[in-house]
């Protein structure tokens, strides 16, 4: 199978990441990266270890910014129903580890003022013909001032891939389990289940879609959805979504932010 090129995908759940985030897809026939997120000195181990290995290995990077009408994370919004702009940085290593960087504007409206969402990651994919396995560790920051218990938290995911197209197109379905066991603000444990896929279209455009339930210990648990259409031109992606949940107002924090809305996105990548 050829390699694909890499590219990062809006989300409209977490993988976790974010909605939309930005979460590489790259498919090749041998070892290939794997995604997480880690604080900054494990992303620092991580590289060094790059640089000792017996033979050198081959790094690869990556570097986007996108512009979001709404920023969903999860079903629910993390911008307050407002634009939100993001950038993100990642390296990879031929042998399958890679890490990187993940940046947002948010918008809880809270009364920490929390205006914006630091990630890193770091993790390992292994490629078994048509099917990958990946894992991998994210953890996410937020600039609040609170003591005690804040928005920070660890949260760790496993995915399965299947690969329908063997010239390497863009023709494949993912099933990712993410869990924490602590969310933010002391919520306790949460587990969200994941259904994505992804196929081709005539002239160059692509249908992405997923379906997700999170089960919250100390909230209502959630089903939510993405429907998407997205075309790249030159450097840039393009996309449209239809999102929703099944969270009343009520569930929501009062709030809209998990109601059914048209989202769109523009992704400039350097690949």
């Amino acid at each position: 199978m050829k390699r694909s090129r890499p590219r990062f995908t809006a989300r409209t759940s977490c993988a976790c990441g974010r909605l939309p985030g930005f979460e590489p897809q790259l498919k090749k026939t041998g070892p290939g990266p794997m995604q997480a997120r880690l604080p900054l000195f494990c992303l620092a181990l991580i590289l060094n270890s790059f640089a000792v290995a017996d033979e050198p290995e081959t790094l690869s990077f990556f570097a986007s910014a996108q512009l979001l009408s709404d920023y969903r994370f999860f079903g629910s919004s993390s911008s307050d129903g407002k634009p939100a702009l993001q950038g993100s940085l990642h390296v990879e290593q031929e042998a399958g580890w890679y890490a990187g960087v993940f940046t947002s504007t948010v918008d809880f409206d809270d009364g920490n003022r929390t205006r914006y969402e630091f990630d890193t990651y770091a993790g390992r994919r292994l490629y078994l013909g048509d099917w990958t396995v990946s894992g991998e560790l994210l953890y996410l920051a937020y600039d609040e001032r609170h003591p005690g218990p804040t928005w920070d938290y660890w949260l760790g995911t496993v995915a399965v891939r299947h690969y329908f197209d063997e010239q390497g197109g863009e023709r494949w379905l993912d099933l990712a389990v993410s869990h924490t066991e602590e969310g933010s603000f002391a919520s306790g444990r949460q587990t969200e289940l994941k259904l994505e896929g992804a196929t081709e279209l005539p002239r160059a455009f692509r249908l992405t879609g997923n379906v997700g339930y999170g089960f919250h210990q100390e909230s209502a648990d959630r089903f939510y959805w993405g429907l998407g259409l997205e075309r790249d031109w030159r450097q840039l992606t393009f996309g449209l979504w239809w999102v929703g949940s099944d969270q009343s107002r009520a569930q929501c924090f009062d709030t809209d932010w998990c109601d059914e809305a048209f989202l769109g996105s523009i992704l400039l990548r350097s690949w």
